[in-house]
C-alpha cells in the first residue's frame, strides 16, 4: 500500500454489540478518527502575535479560576463556566 492513505474505523464505544441491544441499524455506525499535524513558520510579527494571544487566554483562564475557588473559599457558591461565559465582557476579569 505505498502511497495509500490508510483510514481506520473504531466503533463508538469498545463493545458496540452490547451498547446496542436489539438496534440491528445502529451496529453499522462507526466514526473515523483522523489527526492533522501542521508545521508553522511564523515571521516576527506573527510570533509576536501569538505569543499575546497565548498570554491573554492563560491570563483570562487563571482569572476566571480564581473567580470560583474565591466564590467557594467565601461563600461556599459554585460558578460554572456558562455563568462565567453570560457575563458582559467588559465586567469579565478587569478586562
Amino acid at each position: 500500500m505505498s502511497g495509500a492513505i490508510e483510514r481506520r474505523q473504531r466503533p463508538l464505544t469498545p463493545n458496540h454489540n452490547l451498547a446496542i441491544r436489539g438496534r440491528a441499524a445502529m451496529a453499522d455506525i462507526h466514526h473515523t478518527i483522523r489527526a492533522f499535524k501542521y508545521r508553522l513558520y511564523p515571521n516576527q510579527r506573527q510570533i509576536e502575535a501569538l505569543e499575546l494571544h497565548l498570554s491573554e487566554a492563560a491570563r483570562l483562564y487563571n482569572a476566571a479560576l480564581q473567580e470560583r475557588r474565591d466564590a467557594w473559599k467565601f461563600s461556599r457558591k459554585r460558578i460554572t463556566f456558562y455563568s462565567q461565559d453570560a457575563q458582559p465582557v467588559s465586567r469579565r476579569h478587569g478586562v
